[in-house]
């Protein structure tokens, strides 16, 4: 069957079905070979511009989609691509006119909102009308996980918001991820939400299970971002310890008693509680357990780290049993070894 642009039907799908492989440069060369008999065809110049896009062609991606909206001005799936090519280039002011367009062209589909509201996050003064756009994305399509989606990038896409945007960014991320489940880049997102808010615990767990559910794609960003929140966890529970070691030095002073002994080991043990009820949390989901103990194996300076700060507080309980100058010894070896655990960090 032949399309209007003259590109037969079983062609055009053969384009579609290599980008959706990914298979991208085959995707632009079989596109190029159609347009060398159908230059003018809007579907096959629409498919090549994205193929383009994906290769890293910009301004060939560009330049596609512009023959595509020039041989059907009307088509506002030309006017979309142009967008996503426009925006993709840095020219953010067009792809703002040009996703605009598409709106006008067909109001009623809810992916032209997402893009217009893409394309408005990315200028400077965008964001209060990209929440519109977003907003009328998810009531004409509440079933599309990417409309709740782009209420989170809007909320807190350029890492910045308040603690009601943070709360809206999470409540829509949970709602995509409803519809979507196995969706790595949502559960990613939905992290750094969640580490915004300090909930390093979820944070780390969202950040693990992206990796688990995309280890080569955004599980690879998600693996950055959790050796980031892995360090931060470190660096928190080592300045406890350090301030712990400040207090017990202060509190036994240079002949410490009995009970102030005591107070110390006390002091100590509840340390220990503190970090292992922080670990047992931290390593609560099945994903956690299998994606962090790899990134230890793999990080020598944040092994070392979690390492001097357990023999920091160790250090604390030996010098509990240590008589005359074994104590302030043993608290000022402690103290080494948590400035360690912070430079190693």
């Amino acid at each position: 069957m032949v399309q209007p642009g003259g590109s037969s039907a079983g062609a055009i799908e053969r384009i579609r079905q290599l980008l959706q492989l990914d298979r991208n440069a085959q995707a632009l060369e079989a596109a190029g070979a159609e347009l060398a008999t159908h230059p003018d065809d809007p579907d096959v110049l629409e498919l090549a511009s994205i193929a383009a896009r994906r290769l890293g062609r910009l301004e060939e991606a560009v330049a596609l989609a512009e023959q595509a909206v020039a041989a059907g001005p009307d088509d506002d799936a030309a006017h979309g691509v142009l967008a996503d090519a426009q925006l993709t280039a840095g020219h953010v002011d067009q792809a703002v006119r040009t996703a605009y367009r598409a709106v006008e062209l067909r109001p009623g589909h809810w992916l032209h909102h997402v893009r217009y509201a893409q394309c408005l996050m990315a200028h400077p003064r965008g964001r209060e009308t990209a929440w519109l756009a977003a907003q009328r994305a998810v009531e004409l399509a509440p079933g599309e996980s990417i409309a709740h989606h782009m209420i989170a990038d809007v909320a807190y896409g350029k890492g910045m918001g308040t603690p009601e945007q943070l709360a809206i960014a999470e409540a829509a991320l949970r709602e995509a991820l409803r519809l979507s489940p196995e969706n790595a880049g949502l559960l990613n997102d939905l992290a750094r939400v969640r580490l915004a808010r300090s909930d390093n615990a979820a944070a780390l767990k969202g950040f693990a299970d992206a990796v688990v559910t995309d280890p080569t794609g955004v599980g690879a960003v998600a693996l950055r971002n959790l050796r980031l929140v892995l360090r931060r966890v470190v660096v928190i529970q080592t300045l406890i310890t350090l301030a712990g070691i400040v207090v017990s030095s202060g509190l036994a002073g240079p002949n410490p008693s009995i009970g102030s002994r005591l107070a110390v080991v006390v002091l100590a043990l509840a340390l220990t509680g503190f970090i292992v009820l922080r670990w047992r949390t931290v390593l609560g989901g099945a994903s956690a357990r299998i994606v962090i103990p790899q990134v230890f194996r793999g990080a020598r300076r944040l092994t070392a780290a979690f390492t001097s700060v357990a023999l920091a507080i160790a250090a604390m309980i030996l010098g509990v049993f240590l008589p005359g100058e074994g104590f302030a010894n043993a608290m000022g070896a402690a103290a080494i070894l948590s400035l360690v655990a912070l430079l190693c960090a």
